[in-house]
């Protein structure tokens, strides 16, 4: 497309006001497009609800270092994490929005959080002024945090896989320095 402006600031006759008018109208339409293509991309349980009780505006405590584990319904638990110090704070989100949990026994950060075979959470070490060897147990069902056996080594920042027998594989992680050791835990 011609500069519709030449050199001199003169307006160039060689451009029609159509062809200016159609360019100012696509380029308007570009943001409302991308919106839109967004929008589609998004699975619909992960679009934010514009009817009921959340209207569109979800609402949870801020917070870092936390977990989120996907349950056996879909719905995703947070755990955890930290926001002006450790957090014992978990929430739920569902299609319905945010919704409260049970409050974890022990604040941490910096943990891990496996779905176990049975639907149960199990929550694993962290971070609470120094490393945890503190675990407990999510039951979604009964909303409870149960106290479990705690870690032969107190860590955070460690990695945590369920293993084809229902145990454990925890790696890695800091405690006053890097781990090499693995352990694993049976639950």
């Amino acid at each position: 497309m011609k500069d519709p402006i030449d050199n001199a600031g003169r307006a160039n006759p060689q451009v029609s006001r159509r062809s200016i008018l159609y360019g100012l109208a696509a380029a308007a339409a570009i943001p409302i497009a991308l919106e839109a293509m967004k929008a589609e991309a998004l699975p619909a349980r992960m679009k934010r609800p514009s009817t009921g009780a959340n209207k569109g505006r979800i609402k949870a405590l801020p917070r870092h270092q936390h977990t989120a584990t996907t349950l056996g319904n879909g719905a995703v638990l947070i755990a955890g994490g930290m926001y002006h110090g450790p957090l014992a704070d978990a929430r739920i989100y569902s299609a319905d929005g945010w919704t409260p949990a049970a409050r974890l026994n022990k604040a941490r950060s910096r943990h891990s959080a496996t779905l176990l075979a049975d639907g149960r959470v199990l929550v694993l070490g962290g971070f609470n002024g120094s490393a945890l060897n503190a675990v407990e147990i999510y039951d979604p069902v009964l909303d409870t945090w149960t106290a479990a056996r705690p870690l032969a080594t107190a860590r955070c920042d460690h990695a945590a896989g369920l293993l084809p027998n229902g145990s454990v594989l925890i790696t890695g992680g800091f405690n006053h320095g890097p781990l090499a050791e693995s352990e694993i835990y049976i639950v």
